[in-house]
């Protein structure tokens, strides 16, 4: 006697049903009953703060990018004078401008003139990309 010993997810009903071969007919009923029961998974809502936060890494890995420990530390060059104050200021720029455009956005979506972007990634799509390190 042979005695498959398996767990399969709901959403695994093909692997269920490869696994099972010339037993599948026997259960083809409850494999269509566990079938109609599947509900896909709908993502919670962005909320401002998954954005915030999402702009946050952004910020930081741009800064770490270039060397800097993090955001704070490279925008914090832009006010003193020395070889890193130009590169400080594109950053702080491109970190104030994109702020801007977040913060438009969400007043547009509390306002419901837009509506919330569906993923992180569209959010920060909207964000102009950082192309001005100074050499």
């Amino acid at each position: 006697i042979q005695v498959k010993c398996h767990s399969y997810a709901d959403v695994q009903m093909d692997i269920l049903e490869a696994d099972l071969g010339a037993d599948l007919p026997t259960y083809v009923d409850l494999i269509a009953l566990v079938r109609s029961k599947i509900v896909p998974y709908v993502p919670p809502p962005l909320t401002p703060a998954d954005i915030v936060t999402a702009m946050d890494s952004l910020f930081n890995e741009t800064a770490q990018a270039k060397h800097y420990d993090n955001r704070i530390t490279c925008a914090l060059r832009a006010g003193y004078p020395g070889p890193f104050q130009a590169e400080g200021q594109a950053f702080a720029i491109w970190m104030d401008t994109c702020n801007d455009v977040a913060y438009t956005m969400l007043a547009e979506v509390s306002a419901g003139t837009r509506p919330m972007p569906a993923t992180i990634d569209e959010a920060l799509a909207l964000l102009p990309v950082f192309t001005a390190w100074a050499v």
